[in-house]
């Protein structure tokens, strides 16, 4: 929260103030405020307290909110939240912050490392046992692996005093308990669970390669598509003319070595500005045909609620880590960040940041796209039903949007 805080319209106040109102078109901030709730609901007594350090003037500040039970006091209906804060300035509608030698107090009490530079550390006060230590490492390394190993995104997990970097190495020290603490039932992670070791491996070896840059030039396995707008694959490359990419790219497949992509396409939005943006891609076969991990991420974080059921025999992984590809799948993600849809609510946000010309075809191409190579190698003009990957490459995938059962998110 690197705003500015004497105004109600900052993103301070309106991280702690805009409760129940829409933060539709603005991604920094969320769309729904699920995020915030979510840090209320972990708390037993339906309270977060935050301390932030501003860009601006480096001044500290300390803020905090309650969720309670509305009742009638002295007469008077009291609503259902209170705000930590020493009073109120009337004519600005905002708040008046404690100070800071009681922030220092804070610091002591919950042990908050104090921060350095520009940010905002959050204190959930009573956690629910479920948020232990170990919970949350094995909930850390399921939603961001990828950020985690290549170093995007930096995570400690602190016990009494005692702080753990998880990266790398401490990611390979923890895999063999993440099948005891991670709760998420969806198959994606079940699949995980099983053998996170393999899957950690595969990572890090498309770490290694990093289809983000130049990567088809020095690596025999990288494989590179230029669309002239973003569709379905097998729409976009159907043709005599590519049949030299279809067999290389299985050859690629079928080797049992990582199998990299990358697919560039352009965007475009409704100020009528072009640019250029690109998804990736990885697949490898698993040892002995054990079963694999699909999953879709965006900027490092996991999409894990859109396949039924996982590949058979392969880890295969679609990667959006291009600001503008970002930001689109962003606005197809819902309340929870959970998978790639393309509801009502959806559609009106797209239309409203977006140029329809380029904008629906890349859900389909991003969200649909192993499937989508799985029809391309199948196309032959000679003979529509013969598939190239018949035991090689055996997928079974429900893409609908339909939400999963509750208990599955649990």
């Amino acid at each position: 929260l690197r705003g500015e805080y004497d105004s109600r319209d900052s993103d301070f106040w309106k991280y702690w103030m805009d409760w129940g109102k829409s933060k539709t078109g603005n991604a920094l901030r969320g769309k729904f405020g699920v995020g915030r709730a979510a840090i209320l609901k972990a708390s037993e007594i339906r309270t977060v307290i935050g301390i932030t350090r501003q860009e601006r003037s480096r001044d500290h500040l300390i803020c905090g909110y309650s969720l309670l039970n509305a009742c009638d006091y002295d007469g008077i209906r009291r609503t259902n939240y209170a705000y930590f804060a020493s009073e109120e300035w009337e004519e600005r509608s905002i708040f008046r912050l404690h100070p800071e030698d009681l922030i220092e107090n804070f610091h002591d009490a919950f042990n908050i490392p104090r921060l350095e530079g520009p940010g905002t550390c959050l204190a959930i006060p009573f956690p629910f046992d479920i948020y232990n230590p170990e919970n949350i490492k094995a909930g850390l390394i399921a939603h961001f692996l990828p950020a985690l190993l290549d170093g995007r995104l930096k995570a400690t997990v602190q016990v009494n005093g005692e702080g753990e970097e998880i990266n790398q190495q401490s990611i390979r020290n923890f895999s063999s308990e993440i099948k005891n603490h991670l709760k998420n039932r969806q198959p994606c992670f079940q699949a995980f669970k099983t053998n996170p070791d393999s899957f950690i491996d595969f990572l890090d070896e498309y770490s290694s390669v990093d289809p983000r840059y130049d990567f088809d030039k020095f690596y025999q396995h990288g494989h590179f598509f230029r669309l002239d707008s973003p569709r379905l694959l097998e729409k976009a490359l159907a043709g005599d003319a590519y049949n030299d990419e279809k067999e290389s790219l299985l050859n690629s497949i079928k080797s049992g070595n990582l199998t990299a992509l990358r697919v560039d396409f352009p965007i475009r939005y409704n100020d009528g500005s072009l640019e250029e943006t690109f998804i990736t891609a990885g697949i490898k076969q698993t040892e002995e045909n054990e079963e694999g991990v699909s999953l879709s991420y965006r900027g490092g974080m996991a999409i894990y609620d859109m396949n039924r059921s996982t590949l058979r025999g392969y880890h295969a992984c679609v990667f959006a880590d291009d600001p503008h590809i970002s930001k689109y799948l962003n606005a197809c993600e819902g309340e929870a960040h959970k998978s790639w849809t393309k509801d009502t609510e959806v559609r009106e946000e797209l239309e409203r940041i977006f140029d329809n010309d380029t904008t629906y075809g890349i859900l389909d191409l991003a969200k649909k796209l192993f499937v989508s190579i799985e029809k391309w190698m199948n196309q032959r003009d000679e003979e529509i039903n013969t598939s190239l990957l018949e035991d090689d490459f055996s997928v079974d995938l429900d893409l609908g949007d339909s939400e999963p059962e509750s208990e599955k998110n649990a």
